[in-house]
């Protein structure tokens, strides 16, 4: 008997990374899986490739080896109408929808923000925002009706601190926040929850890591030290 057992999760960015940590983690606990990813593997400005359609059939093969149902959507979050269409192929072929985790994301070239191109801040905050509330907006008429769901979105810490050179993706980070908290007062009277986590980097194998990438060590470095000036200019 798992904790999840009978339920189904949505999950968008569901290819690999932590999309796919969390579809075999829920799996494990019982639930049968829907995954969403966009399968863009080459992203200008994208350090990293994105998704693919193989890695997706691999995680939906992954989630199955354990026992579970699982669908795979082929999907882009920032088209409000693919999201409303994954939800009902979801309830069409799962039955229903339980939890929604929202891990679709993107970072792109690091700048300051004048540096930054408006093509790079629309496709990072279309992704990393709009595409949150696409999702939740598909799926809350499905929970509103079962007055029941757990919607859990993925944050960052550059969503509870100030990095330099990621204004566009920090800005979506700290913006999906919000949104949760104002979710969670407008739908918990109909017993749905809404939560953030606020990951570092994941090891997803692609994205560098702290550990290994002199780019990103600097970047986390220059953040700690002008926080620190930033906070003692704002105290004066």
């Amino acid at each position: 008997m798992g904790k999840l057992d009978g339920t189904v999760a949505l999950i968008t960015g569901g290819a690999k990374g932590s999309g796919r940590s969390h579809a075999l983690t829920l799996a494990r606990e019982g639930a049968d899986i829907a995954l969403v990813d966009n399968c863009v593997a080459d992203v200008a400005g994208q350090n990293y490739p994105g998704g693919s359609g193989e890695e997706l059939e691999q995680t939906r093969a992954m989630v199955s080896d354990v026992g579970r149902k699982c669908i795979s959507i082929v999907a882009d979050v920032r088209d409000d109408e693919a999201m409303v269409e994954a939800a009902r192929q979801t309830i069409d072929e799962l039955g229903q929808i339980d939890h929604l985790l929202s891990s679709a994301g993107i970072i792109l070239k690091f700048g300051k923000l004048a540096d930054i191109s408006p093509e790079q801040w629309r496709t990072v905050i279309d992704t990393n925002l709009t595409g949150v509330f696409n999702v939740c907006r598909a799926v809350l008429p499905h929970m509103v009706a079962k007055r029941k769901g757990n919607i859990v979105i993925t944050s960052s810490t550059a969503g509870r601190a100030a990095y330099p050179h990621i204004s566009d993706y920090g800005a979506s980070k700290w913006a999906v926040i919000g949104l949760m908290k104002t979710l969670a007062m407008e739908y918990g009277e109909y017993g749905i929850r809404a939560n953030c986590v606020a990951p570092t980097n994941v090891n997803s194998g692609d994205l560098p890591s702290m550990n290994n990438n002199e780019e990103a060590y600097k970047l986390s470095s220059a953040r700690t030290s002008r926080t620190r000036r930033a906070s003692r200019w704002s105290n004066e």
